[in-house]
C-alpha cells in the first residue's frame, strides 16, 4: 500500500507542469498578475499593508484572521497564490519563527456590495514535500501535521521559515469579474508553534488567467489518482502500527543557508555560504557524487577510509575489555591518547574490513575466544604493580557492570524481570521526591505489574531530573551525547543497592525463590550464589553466608509483612526476613557487580 501510495505521489501532477511544480512553479509563476493594490479592509484588523504587502504589527495577538482585500484589473482569474514571506532577508540562514495558516478563503465582492464565495478545486503546495499533505486533513490530520488539504487550504513553515512559502488556489471554475470588483481572501490562523503564535507577519496576493489551471480540472486522469491516493491514506491510516521517526534529506530548493561563523561565534556570520565536504585531511568525496548523507555514508565505507574500521573494532574492544586499545574512544586526533599496541589496532581494522567484511560478530566471535580474553582476571602483586590498569593485558578482563545492568541483573535473579519487547516507556520504583518537574504539575508515577519490572532501557529519562540510581553508577544525565562512560567506584553506589526500592524487592523476590527451590539452608544458599554470581559458592563464602543467615535469623529486630508485587502474597517470618538479608548481601558483593 505504502509502494502504490508512493507511485501516485510520483504521478499526482500532470506531465505538463509536474517540471513547473516540482521547482516551485517559479518561471510559471512569474507570468501571473500581481493585484496592482492591496489594502486592509475596513473594519479593523491587526496589519497594514505597505507596498502592496500585508505586514502584521508587534503586538498581533495569536489565532488571528488576517483579511486582504485588492482591487482587480484582469477579467478572468482560474488562480489564486498566497506567499507568506520572511520579515527580514536573512530568514535564509537565520530562520524567523515559523507560521500555520489553517484555512483560507476567499470571495469576489461586487460593485454593489454583493459577496459571492470562491469555490476552490485544488490547493497545490509549494513543495514535493508538501505534496503528500495534499489529502491529509481528508484523512483526519489537523493543520499542525499537515500543510495543506484540499477542502481547508491550510498550509504552513513548522516550525522555521526560511523562504518565501506559498499555496496555490485553483478555482472550480474560472471567475468572471465585473469592472471595479474586489477580491477578499481570509486566513485564518489558530495553531502554534514552539509554544509562540504561528503568526503570519508578511504576505502577498498574485493571481493568474492562465486557461492551463482550467485544463488542470477538466484532467480526468488527476482527478482518479487524486481520488485513489486520499482513499489509500485512508486506509493506511487505519492500520495500527509503532510511528519511527526517520530522518529525511531537504530538497535543495528548501535547504537553508549556512554561512561561515566569525571565530565559530554562531551569533556572527561573515559569510561565504558554505557547502557540505570533508575534512582535507581525509580522502575526497567520491567524483560526481551529490554532497549528500548518502554520498557521506558510502564515503566512511570507502577502501582508502583508514577512520571507519579503526573506531569500530577500537568500541567493541572497549566493550569486551574495559579499555579501548585508544582509551579515548571519542578522540582519535592529536589531543587524544597514542594506542597501547598501534600494530595490534591496524591489523584488526583490516582484518575486520577485508576478510570479514564489516561482520561484528565475527569480530565479537574472534576476540571472546582469543587467549587473551580468556585469561583468568586473577593478579599478582607484582603483575598489579607494574599494570594497575591491565594496559599491557597481562590478565583477563576485569569491568563493573554498567547501571542499567547492575539494575537487570538484579531483577533477573530474582525472577522479576519483564522480558517484552517494544511499547512506550514506563516509570519504575525510585526514591519519593527525587522527581519534582518545575515546569509543569507532571508527576513520576510508580508503575504497576509487569511494567514495574521492565528492563532498563524502558525507563522514562529525562534530560532536567534522570534516574537516580542510573546516575549514581555512573550513566549519561542525556544532556550531551557520551562516546564512552567513566566507571567510578563510591559509597553511594552501596546504599542504592542496598536501599534504592527496585534492590530492595529484587532482595524479597530472590529470597523467596530461593526459599522455594529447597529444604535445606545450605542448598537454598548455593542456588542464590548461582544466580547472582553465575557459579557456586567456595566453601568459605558459604560458611560466611550460613553465619549471616544465623545472625539476621536471630536479630531481635521488630518483624515486618513483606509483599511482592507480582502476585500480591504476602508472607512473614523469620526465615523470610534473614534470607531478604542474605539476597541483599549477594547483590552488594563485588563479584556481582564485577565481570
Amino acid at each position: 500500500m505504502e509502494r502504490q501510495i508512493a507511485g501516485l505521489k510520483a504521478k499526482k501532477i500532470p506531465a505538463k507542469k509536474k517540471e513547473h511544480e516540482r521547482k516551485e512553479l517559479v518561471k510559471y509563476i512569474a507570468e501571473t498578475r500581481k493585484l496592482a493594490r492591496s489594502k486592509a479592509a475596513d473594519k479593523p484588523i491587526a496589519f497594514q499593508i505597505h507596498d502592496g504587502e500585508m505586514r502584521a504589527g508587534a503586538n498581533t495577538p495569536g489565532k488571528s484572521l488576517y483579511e486582504l482585500t485588492a482591487t482587480i484589473e484582469t477579467p478572468v482569474i482560474t488562480a489564486l497564490r498566497i506567499e507568506v514571506l520572511p520579515v527580514t532577508g536573512i530568514a535564509a540562514h537565520t530562520p524567523e519563527l515559523g507560521f500555520i495558516v489553517e484555512q483560507t478563503d476567499a470571495w469576489v465582492v461586487q460593485p454593489n456590495g454583493r459577496e459571492d464565495k470562491v469555490a476552490f478545486r485544488y490547493f497545490i503546495p509549494d513543495s514535493e514535500e508538501n505534496l503528500e499533505v495534499t489529502v491529509a486533513q481528508e484523512a483526519g490530520k489537523s493543520a499542525r501535521e499537515s500543510n495543506v488539504g484540499p477542502g481547508t487550504g491550510g498550509f504552513a513553515a513548522n516550525p522555521n521559515l526560511f523562504r518565501t512559502r506559498w499555496l496555490i488556489g485553483v478555482t472550480a471554475l474560472p471567475l468572471r469579474l465585473a469592472r471595479g470588483s474586489r477580491l477578499k481572501v481570509h486566513l485564518t490562523q489558530t495553531e502554534n508553534v514552539s509554544d509562540k503564535p504561528a503568526l503570519v507577519r508578511r504576505a502577498r496576493l498574485a493571481a493568474s488567467a492562465d486557461s492551463c489551471w482550467s485544463a488542470l480540472i477538466q484532467d480526468h486522469d488527476y482527478r482518479a489518482k487524486l481520488e485513489q491516493l486520499t482513499k489509500l491514506t485512508r486506509q493506511l491510516a487505519k492500520i495500527p502500527g509503532v510511528e519511527t521517526p526517520v530522518m529525511v534529506e531537504e530538497p535543495n530548493y528548501d535547504r537553508r543557508e549556512t554561512l561561515e561563523f566569525e571565530r565559530g561565534n554562531f551569533l556572527t556570520k561573515i559569510g561565504p555560504a558554505l557547502t557540505p565536504d570533508v575534512p582535507g585531511l581525509f580522502p575526497r568525496l567520491l567524483d560526481g557524487a551529490p554532497h549528500d548523507r548518502l554520498t557521506l555514508a558510502r564515503w566512511f565505507f570507502m577502501p582508502e577510509q583508514p577512520l571507519t574500521a579503526r573506531t569500530a573494532v577500537n568500541r567493541y574492544w572497549e566493550q569486551l575489555f574495559g579499555t579501548g586499545i585508544v582509551e579515548t574512544l571519542e578522540n582519535f586526533g592529536s589531543v587524544g591518547e597514542e594506542p597501547s599496541h598501534p600494530e595490534l589496532l591496524d591489523w584488526l581494522a583490516l582484518h575486520f574490513q577485508n576478510e570479514l567484511h564489516w561482520d561484528m560478530k565475527a569480530l565479537l566471535r574472534e576476540l571472546v575466544t582469543s587467549a587473551t580474553y580468556r585469561q583468568s582476571a586473577k593478579t599478582t602483586p607484582a603483575l598489579a604493580e607494574r599494570d594497575p590498569r591491565n594496559r599491557l593485558l597481562g590478565r583477563g578482563p576485569q569491568q563493573r557492570l554498567t547501571a542499567e545492568m547492575v539494575r537487570d541483573q538484579a531483577l533477573m535473579a530474582s525472577g522479576l524481570l519483564t522480558d517484552a519487547i517494544g511499547g512506550p516507556p514506563v516509570m519504575p520504583p525510585q526514591p519519593t521526591g527525587v522527581w519534582n518537574s518545575v515546569y509543569n504539575d507532571s508527576k513520576w508515577v510508580d508503575a504497576r505489574g509487569k511494567d514495574r519490572y521492565r528492563r532498563a532501557i524502558y525507563t522514562y529519562i529525562k534530560r532536567t531530573s534522570g534516574y537516580p540510581s542510573f546516575l549514581t553508577f555512573d550513566a549519561s544525565d542525556h544532556d550531551v551525547s557520551l562516546a564512552r562512560r567513566i566507571p567510578t567506584n563510591t559509597p553511594l553506589q552501596a546504599l542504592v543497592t542496598l536501599n534504592d526500592p527496585v534492590y530492595q524487592e529484587a532482595s524479597v523476590a530472590l529470597a523467596r525463590r530461593m526459599m522455594k527451590e529447597t529444604d535445606t539452608l545450605d542448598g537454598r544458599l548455593q542456588y542464590g550464589a548461582r544466580l547472582v554470581l553465575s557459579r557456586d559458592p567456595t566453601d568459605g563464602e558459604l560458611a560466611v553466608l550460613r553465619g549471616l543467615y544465623e545472625e539476621a535469623r536471630g536479630a531481635p529486630a521488630t518483624l515486618r509483612i513483606i509483599k511482592i508485587g507480582v502476585s500480591g502474597e504476602s508472607r512473614s517470618g523469620k526465615d523470610l526476613a534473614a534470607m531478604t538479608a542474605v539476597a541483599s548481601v549477594l547483590f552488594n558483593l563485588d563479584a556481582a557487580l564485577t565481570r
